[in-house]
């Protein structure tokens, strides 16, 4: 099994990557965070967080005593804070509308000379009554087809206190890694072929607990991994 920190696994990570992250706490988030945003700036290129449930400044204090000079990398625009409003497109949630909306986010985002774009999304944004998890499993599928074309490393940030399993089970399919317990892992139940596909080893009754486990506990050298 792969024991590379979650550091290292991050450091790995290429434009076009999807993951989404489940935590159980605001330091499990940050946790995962800190070294995102730091291996983003490393590499030259910027940095957008979507704020919801988090303020801008419980994050940027958390960014500072790890080390990142916030106000600087601010002012450089290397480091960009969007609130929910600025995130979700004004009508309805459309996702062809979506879809364009977010596009002219990451040009703007990415300005001029920034070869790539790494983003974190709180997803409690989805949480409106006219959203469900259908809806939102098929947007997180449909951006696994816009980072072909966008030098965009993307993580979904899904606080499990917030969402129900039946809610999350979903976004196995949708996201071909997941984080969580602090490790990246490939996730079976994407399999690469179909976004919504069941992993033959359960089917769509069983509990987030018990496929969490199923993918921590998978042999990761068996695993259609890609570059991790």
């Amino acid at each position: 099994m792969n024991m590379e920190s979650l550091t290292a696994q991050i450091a790995r990570l290429r434009h076009g990557d999807h993951i989404c992250a489940f935590s159980n706490s605001f330091g499990d988030e940050m946790s995962i965070l800190v070294p995102w945003v730091h291996e983003a700036l490393e590499r030259g290129e910027r940095c957008v967080y979507v704020t919801d449930k988090r303020t801008v400044e419980d994050v940027t204090n958390v960014l500072a005593s790890s080390g990142v000079d916030v106000e600087k990398e601010r002012h450089l625009g290397s480091l960009i804070f969007l609130s929910k409003s600025e995130w979700r497109h004004d009508s309805s949630f459309n996702q062809s509308l979506m879809a364009q909306h977010v596009k002219r986010i990451v040009d703007r985002a990415r300005g001029i000379g920034a070869e790539g774009l790494w983003m974190a999304v709180e997803m409690t944004w989805t949480q409106d009554p006219e959203i469900d998890a259908d809806a939102v499993a098929r947007w997180e599928g449909m951006w696994n087809d816009l980072l072909i074309d966008m030098p965009v490393v993307l993580l979904c940030q899904y606080d499990k206190r917030d969402f129900t399993p039946a809610f999350l089970r979903p976004e196995l399919q949708s996201h071909p890694f997941v984080i969580h317990d602090g490790r990246l892992y490939p996730s079976c139940y994407y399999d690469g072929v179909s976004a919504f596909g069941a992993c033959p080893e359960h089917d769509g009754s069983e509990e987030l607990d018990r496929m969490l486990a199923h993918i921590r506990n998978r042999d990761l050298s068996v695993q259609p991994a890609k570059h991790l």
